[in-house]
């Protein structure tokens, strides 16, 4: 009888409850601090750098960095690469760090401009600055020394790269080098906007919408579609997690919404909103690290003691859309999860349980008959979502 009772509550919490943006701290690393995940930890950075490793609950300031952290970025190997710029300006700083406790200076520059970007091609690094008035950008090249890269183009805002190429977007045009930055092409796009990048695509994030790169014509195009009128759906960030694209807005009354697309249709609302005021804005303001989307919502008129960092989790079973017509049968024995389907073909299986911590998380070859360990647990109710390869999304539950 205790058994049923706890199914049926644990149900009936995942069927009504909609998530929540949930304020996980209140610390900031400055009035324009940005977001980043990266595999050792999520880092805010601005006036300086902190990182957490419990999800954002606590922080620690990133020691040894001095100046401004204008931007940190996975390297490769383990190491991580961040800039700083002197608050007096004259004196650009790159460090390494093999670990977040130790980072050390690898380099500098002796220019007056800012650092906003980094981008890395296998061991070349290519840092994007603005000059001092903010009215030209350069790239600088970083290999065996530093190089200035020219682009033909007098200003640019956003710098990526994915595989061996290179990516600037301008107000009106996005540039492409295959060469690491030696030669440009330029491919027309229907707005300007900042350039994301996930595993195999090229985004473009603009004040309207989110278009995608489509390599084989080389122009971009529309990805969703919008049910709310343009000047509410000015899209602030973007990311990506398990295959389903995740956008921030700002409507006209500087109210902050988190929307999903999952399967190139339309742009769902998803959780509530963030808490209402008067907003900075930075170039990194939302990022999505083990299963979570993290804003930094820095309110400095209003409301301001709701200032702080905000979690919101995506992996709680109401945010995600299900296909009903795909059977599915999940039964546990002993530590291993048994999962059947009508669908033959590879999927990403998520655990959780019902605080919305992830348990487990594998990606299995073929899910018309797999099997996944469980780590050592206590005994709960956990949740089980399977996103199948061609987009879809089937949920269920176990009692372990």
């Amino acid at each position: 009888m205790y058994t049923t009772f706890l199914v049926f509550l644990a149900s009936v919490s995942l069927c009504i409850a909609q998530p929540n943006w949930m304020l996980t701290s209140r610390a900031s690393a400055g009035p324009r601090s940005q977001m980043q995940s990266e595999l050792r930890g999520l880092y805010m950075f601005d006036t300086v750098a902190m990182i957490s490793v419990d999800r954002g609950q606590t922080w620690e300031r990133v020691p040894n960095l001095v100046g401004r952290v204008c931007a940190i970025e996975e390297y490769g190997n383990g190491v991580s690469v961040a800039v700083t710029r002197d608050e007096s300006g004259g004196l650009v700083r790159i460090y390494g760090s093999p670990n977040p406790a130790s980072w050390n200076l690898v380099d500098s520059l002796s220019i007056s401009s800012t650092p906003f970007q980094i981008a890395t091609i296998e061991y070349d690094l290519f840092l994007a600055v603005y000059a001092s008035d903010s009215s030209t950008s350069k790239i600088f090249k970083f290999s065996t020394k530093a190089d200035s890269i020219s682009l033909n183009e007098s200003m640019f805002h956003s710098l990526v790269a994915q595989g061996t190429d290179l990516y600037a977007a301008t107000d009106s045009n996005v540039l492409v080098s295959h060469d690491r930055g030696t030669s440009w092409e330029r491919i027309s796009t229907p707005r300007g906007g900042r350039l994301h990048v996930t595993y195999d695509h090229v985004y473009l994030v603009g004040w309207l919408g989110v278009q995608r790169l489509d390599k084989s014509t080389n122009s971009f195009s529309e990805v969703g579609k919008w049910t709310l009128p343009l000047e509410e759906r000015a899209c602030s960030d973007f990311d990506e997690y398990q295959g389903v694209l995740y956008v921030l807005t700002t409507d006209s009354e500087s109210t902050r919404h988190l929307f999903r697309l999952s399967s190139d249709s339309v742009w769902t609302h998803v959780g509530n909103t963030l808490p209402q005021g008067v907003t900075t804005v930075s170039t990194s303001l939302m990022t999505i690290h083990e299963g979570r989307a993290f804003v930094h919502h820095n309110i400095f008129a209003g409301f301001t003691d709701s200032a702080g960092v905000y979690s919101y989790d995506l992996n709680d079973f109401t945010s995600v859309e299900e296909d009903l017509s795909t059977g599915l049968s999940i039964r546990v024995q002993e530590n291993t999860v048994h999962i059947t389907s009508d669908h033959n073909g590879p999927a990403h299986v998520t655990i959780i349980d019902v605080l919305g911590r992830v348990i487990s998380e594998q990606h299995i070859p073929n899910v018309s008959d797999a099997a996944i360990s469980l780590p050592s647990q206590p005994s709960g109710f956990f949740g089980v979502v399977v996103r199948f390869d061609n987009g879809t999304v089937r949920r269920g539950h176990i009692l372990y």
